[in-house]
């Protein structure tokens, strides 16, 4: 305390006891003298700006970030001023410079400014909070109005019209894309009666674990007094940009009454529910939407030995299955023209 100018301290023992507040601005402190309870005086100090501080650090506000495929590199700022110490440097004492990769979790980022003798002038905190998984989806009246159906690639999923999720995570079912390419998408589901209900669905093409770019949201329509066992549905186009990033990624469907929902991760008006699929983003090297039957040739037909194939685009895999739907032949491979070798097959019609 002397170094602050106090240089007595008129209570019997000649020492303040504990401490029991301190002023927002700092400069009061207040507490009771070493004495039993009900005798003890109260005391009050004036440090008069003498703790306060000429040199500061200004840290950015707690950082939130999210990544889908580990550590991601994290940008931030950090500003000095401090004028009685013109020389004075800032030094990183816990956690990581901007610019590094940081890893998923929540990383405690410190700062010191130092004056040229390594005295700390003052100090500065914050944390990275960087995560591998989506928003939680949530509802905020917990009114479920079931999503009954998703149609779209592959993705053919009837779900409960007695769901009491607000939330349903799908993402064990697949559904293949490529880029480039458009595809159909329908829904069905449960309005809870003569109330209109509205189907976005999100996709994260570019995989940075949100859906906050403007190509990455799909308004689909809405349905009209349907008990999510009807036929009433609605249906849109959903376009794989060329800027889709290939590999797997998540679409989300949300279903909302009244209007759209206002965001990805909120059943905005309380009425209604969220799915969440996985898509499988592929390339389209030739930049086309589909391939009729017709542009592929199978010959001979039927075959005995050898079937060719000739097809207009890169093949990737060939599978063949019986009438029962059973796969009887499958084979890898990289070209628009293919030979497949049959003979094992019984004589009978296949796909």
């Amino acid at each position: 305390m002397a170094t602050h100018g106090i240089t007595s301290i008129p209570t019997t023992d000649g020492l303040l006891g504990t401490a029991i507040a301190i002023s927002p601005d700092g400069n009061f402190v207040c507490g009771w003298d070493n004495q039993f309870a009900f005798f003890a005086s109260g005391w009050i100090v004036n440090l008069d700006d003498s703790l306060i501080s000429d040199c500061y650090i200004t840290c950015p506000q707690d950082i939130y970030d999210v990544s889908l495929t580990g550590p991601k590199a994290i940008n931030y700022s950090i500003s000095t001023t401090c004028a009685a110490h013109p020389n004075a440097s800032l030094v990183l004492a816990s956690g990581l410079p901007s610019g590094s990769l940081f890893p998923i979790g929540t990383t405690l980022v410190v700062h010191n400014l130092v004056d040229t003798n390594g005295t700390v002038l003052n100090t500065c905190s914050f944390t990275v909070n960087l995560t591998d998984t989506y928003c939680n989806p949530s509802n905020v009246n917990t009114s479920i109005e079931p999503i009954t159906l998703v149609n779209m690639a592959d993705i053919n999923n009837v779900s409960s019209v007695s769901s009491i999720l607000d939330y349903e995570d799908f993402t064990n079912i697949i559904g293949n894309v490529e880029i480039d390419s458009s595809y159909t998408a329908t829904f069905q589901g449960n309005t809870g009666g003569v109330f209109d209900d509205f189907f976005r669905v999100y996709i994260d093409w570019n995989q940075d674990g949100t859906f906050s770019d403007v190509d990455e949201v799909y308004d689909m329509g809405s349905i009209t007094n349907s008990t999510g066992l009807d036929t009433i549905h609605t249906s849109g186009t959903i376009t794989v940009p060329s800027s889709a990033l290939v590999g797997q990624t998540t679409m989300r469907v949300i279903k909302n009454y009244l209007d759209y929902t206002t965001s990805p991760c909120l059943v905005s008006s309380g009425y209604g529910q969220t799915e969440d699929y996985t898509l499988n983003v592929t390339s389209n090297p030739n930049g086309i939407e589909s391939i009729t039957a017709a542009a592929i040739q199978f010959f001979p037909n039927p075959a005995t030995d050898v079937l060719n194939i000739n097809s207009p685009s890169i093949v990737n895999s060939i599978s063949i299955s019986n009438v029962l739907g059973q796969e009887v032949l499958q084979t890898n491979t990289h070209a628009s023209f293919n030979q497949v070798n049959v003979s094992s097959l019984p004589a009978g019609i296949y796909l």
